[in-house]
């Protein structure tokens, strides 16, 4: 949320965020896919039948992905 009016995070942000920058890739893929899977399924118990991530492909490195939260899960989130 806090990086929102910024833009998208991409996976190398999150992967540096938590400290795991320095383990191996495929540890760093299944970290990064747990993280994202148990978000969306923790918001998605509260805002059901709805995109919860804007989900984009990285332009400089296509095998990764850029999140951002969804533009009207932000503005409610953002109001509590």
């Amino acid at each position: 949320m806090l990086n929102y009016n910024q833009g998208y995070v991409n996976g190398h942000q999150l992967i540096a965020f938590f400290g795991r920058h320095k383990s191996a890739p495929e540890s760093q893929r299944q970290f990064r896919s747990k993280l994202i899977d148990n978000f969306t399924k923790s918001l998605s118990l509260i805002f059901q039948d709805k995109n919860i991530l804007d989900i984009q492909q990285d332009e400089k490195d296509q095998r990764m992905l850029n999140y951002r939260l969804n533009s009207k899960i932000y503005k409610i989130l953002s109001e509590l």
